[in-house]
């Protein structure tokens, strides 16, 4: 199969993929892109759609999610279909005095990186979300945190890359790589050869996969996170929400205490409560289990 080599050639169609889809055609690069199931048949789409920085661990990570929040009132004017980006804020809801001084402290570090982060008492956490239990003993509030639809992203991006003549081609499997002179010039798949002079390596938790290909070992393992979508209903929240144990359990599972691992939570536009997650060590593994889906529930 003969092919115009293109500059770049981009290896996953999640949001990351047709995101760098997306930007380097409008630098006027040529980009094929492939995907070996459908557009978003990933992690992109099986997750939530937080974007929420006060989750962020204070230094790099942090610093680099907020270059990445300011790009999200531009994206909205410049991809050409909805990606259902609103800036609702954000707040950490604590349960209990030691989780108050963890925060006080994880609030204290967010600041000194330039978030515009507050610590709120219980009277006036409930008076921004009155749906909140009584028990709770406060929460950080963000006005910066928020919501996309991440499917409706990535396929902003890869239709916006389209439109700008990139190649976006699904149903493509990745089967291997050759490289000359300690470079990469071409990849195999189920559809034919491609040659590029670069090779971005976009495919999440498949990532490895391809690293081995060319002998690199990259430490990324795959986590099953399961969701509970509701039924459609009448706006309940103001902000998106997850509590502080979620935050523990995203950095260091083992500061979950019991079968607990946090929730977090948010309505979407058309009404459905997104409740999770899990965070599952079961290889690719995509089932959900009744068991899981308890651990959300009974929270």
């Amino acid at each position: 199969m003969s092919h115009t080599r293109p500059n770049v050639l981009v290896i996953g169609g999640g949001v990351i993929g047709t995101s760098v889809a997306y930007h380097l055609t409008r630098k006027k690069v040529r980009v094929t892109l492939l995907e070996q199931g459908e557009l978003a048949s990933g992690s992109s789409g099986a997750c939530d759609g937080l974007v929420f920085l006060q989750s962020k661990k204070p230094g790099v990570h942090l610093q680099l999610a907020m270059e990445s929040r300011k790009r999200f009132e531009q994206l909205k004017k410049d991809l050409p279909i909805p990606i259902e980006f609103k800036s609702t804020g954000g707040m950490v809801v604590i349960e209990n005095e030691a989780e108050l001084d963890a925060m006080r402290l994880f609030v204290q570090e967010q600041r000194k990186i330039g978030l515009d982060v507050s610590l709120l008492d219980a009277q006036q956490t409930r008076k921004l979300e009155p749906q909140l239990s009584d028990h709770i003993v406060g929460a950080t509030h963000s006005l910066l945190d928020g919501q996309v639809h991440p499917i409706a992203l990535a396929h902003a991006f890869a239709l916006g890359a389209k439109k700008l003549k990139a190649r976006i081609l699904t149903a493509t499997r990745v089967e291997g790589i050759e490289i000359s002179g300690n470079r990469v010039v071409s990849v195999d798949t189920s559809k034919g050869r491609f040659y590029a002079d670069i090779i971005v390596n976009a495919a999440g938790v498949s990532a490895p996969e391809i690293g081995k290909m060319i002998g690199l070992q990259i430490p990324i393992k795959p986590r099953r996170g399961q969701i509970i979508v509701t039924e459609a209903c009448h706006p309940m929240l103001k902000h998106c929400l997850i509590s502080t144990k979620y935050i523990a359990s995203k950095f260091n599972p083992d500061l979950a205490e019991g079968n607990s691992e946090g929730i977090s939570i948010e309505q979407t536009k058309d009404g459905n409560l997104l409740l999770g997650s899990t965070r599952e060590f079961v290889g690719f593994d995509k089932r959900t289990t009744v068991e899981g889906l308890n651990k959300i529930k009974n929270y």
